[in-house]
């Protein structure tokens, strides 16, 4: 459970510090259109990100015995990291204007 709870925190985490420092980046720039992060670059630390999140959730879940119930419960947070992601980054883009 605590395995699990920390790789949620880096997720979240990890894509907060992201956002703040694109904006950030995008403020200083003067530019909040063109500014920030490169998109190759702002879109690998997020694939980068994903995957430490998955990695942890398989590092969480050693001690399940059965497969079937171990797969299940991965690809049920991941669903659930799919929504936390896709919501926000909706709430980054809206509350920044950005597009």
């Amino acid at each position: 459970m605590n395995k699990t709870l920390i790789a949620w925190l880096v997720f979240i985490g990890s894509l907060t510090v992201e956002f703040l420092c694109d904006y950030s980046l995008r403020v200083l720039s003067g530019n909040k259109y063109l500014g920030g992060i490169p998109k190759s670059i702002f879109f690998t630390l997020e694939y980068v990100i994903s995957m430490v999140f998955v990695w942890l959730l398989f590092k969480a879940t050693n001690s399940i015995d059965s497969a079937w119930r171990r797969a299940f419960i991965i690809f049920a947070q991941i669903v659930a990291g799919f929504i936390v992601y896709v919501v926000m980054s909706l709430f980054y883009i809206m509350l920044s204007g950005i597009e």
